[in-house]
């Protein structure tokens, strides 16, 4: 009995490294195979073409050279506008406000202010416009021409007003109405002058 169970022993054990070796031999053997097939695999060349060929003007570019030429154009269209404020500042600023319009209102505002007076101490109209009106009106036309210097026809226009004035001055019969027709001269031609004034700015 214990020959049979020495011989199953050992024959158990005999199957047991048997079944080992067979087990190691076919691991080794997928490992050899499994190598092989890797070393067998050819790898393919990866290849990146790169596109180098011009596509043309896009968006972004277009885009970009518009704000340029926005921006240069802007910026001259300045520079232009500050020259012309500064011409229009010395021609309207010196010329007109500090020459030309006090030499001419000087005289003008003491003919508005007197020709009251000179109506009221003279013996009828007859004698107030030969005496007084007359020259005054004739000083003023040949100095109200130095306007056209500052804006062109603008003496010619105040010129006008005051041949309007003296028609209508041949109708009045009292200080009241010459009054009236005096204020009225006055509202044409600081009218008139401002008028040139915001036309020059």
């Amino acid at each position: 009995m214990s020959r049979l169970i020495i011989l199953a022993s050992f024959f158990l054990s005999f199957s047991s490294l048997s079944a080992t070796k067979l087990a190691e031999a076919e691991s080794n053997s997928l490992k050899t195979n499994n190598s092989s097939s890797f070393s067998n695999v050819a790898l393919a060349p990866i290849n990146i073409k790169l596109d180098t060929k011009s596509k043309g003007i896009g968006a972004s570019e277009m885009l970009s050279g518009l704000a340029l030429i926005v921006s240069a154009a802007g910026f001259f269209f300045t520079v232009r506008q500050a020259k012309k404020q500064q011409r229009t500042s010395i021609k309207e600023t010196f010329w007109m406000r500090e020459v030309l319009i006090p030499h001419f209102l000087g005289g003008f505002l003491t003919f508005v202010k007197e020709a009251p007076e000179c109506y009221n101490a003279s013996e009828n109209l007859g004698d107030f416009y030969v005496s007084y009106a007359l020259n005054e009106i004739n000083s003023l036309k040949d100095s109200v021409k130095i306007l056209n210097v500052g804006q062109s026809g603008l003496g010619d226009t105040v010129s006008t007003i005051f041949d309007e004035f003296e028609d209508d001055m041949m109708d009045i019969t009292n200080s009241d109405e010459l009054m009236l027709l005096l204020t009225q001269l006055a509202v044409n031609v600081i009218n008139s002058i401002q008028e040139a004034q915001t036309k020059i700015s």
